[in-house]
C-alpha cells in the first residue's frame, strides 16, 4: 500500500509542476516595425535604434497578485508537508504485530 501512496504521490507532483510551468512562460509579445527611416514633422533625421533593456530588469512587472499567489502556493504546500509528517509519524509509534 505505501509503494501505491509513493507513486500517486509522485504523480500529483509531476503533473501539478508542469501545470504550473505552463503559466509561467508567456510568450513576449513583439510588434512589427513600420519602417526603417521615420519621417518627424516634414523632416528626414538619422533613423533611430531600438535599446535593449538594461541587464537584470524583467520585462515583466512582477505584481502583488503574483505575491499572494507564491504565498498561498507555499502555504499550501507547507500544509501538506506537515500532514505528511504528522501521519508518518503516528504510523511509526504505532507497534507492529
Amino acid at each position: 500500500m505505501t509503494k501505491v501512496r509513493l507513486a500517486f504521490c509522485t504523480v500529483i507532483a509531476v503533473a501539478s509542476s508542469f501545470a504550473v510551468a505552463g503559466a509561467a512562460h508567456a510568450d513576449t509579445y513583439t510588434s512589427t516595425p513600420q519602417s526603417e527611416n521615420v519621417i518627424v514633422s516634414g523632416s528626414q533625421g538619422a533613423p533611430t535604434t531600438p535599446t535593449a533593456p538594461a541587464p537584470g530588469s524583467s520585462s515583466l512587472p512582477f505584481t502583488g497578485g503574483d505575491v499572494a499567489g507564491l504565498t498561498v502556493a507555499g502555504a499550501v504546500l507547507l500544509g501538506g508537508g506537515v500532514l505528511l509528517v504528522r501521519r508518518n509519524r503516528a504510523k511509526a509509534s504505532q507497534p507492529t504485530s
